[in-house]
């Protein structure tokens, strides 16, 4: 008896390795790229200051 409906996949495809163009860096590195954006977005001071304490 034949399958009727959508195809079934027989296999996955493969997941692309890690390319030269993306970007490494620490989390410090993060936080503080984050903090420098959130900042010339304009945000609160206060607001700036609870992102510090929350990331010591």
């Amino acid at each position: 008896m034949l399958r009727k409906g959508k195809k079934i996949v027989q296999r996955r495809t493969s997941v692309n390795p890690i390319t030269s163009n993306e970007v490494t860096m620490t989390l410090s590195e993060a936080f503080d790229f984050v903090y420098s954006q959130k900042q010339s977005e304009g945000l609160r001071e206060k607001t700036l200051r609870g992102y510090k304490v929350l990331y010591p």
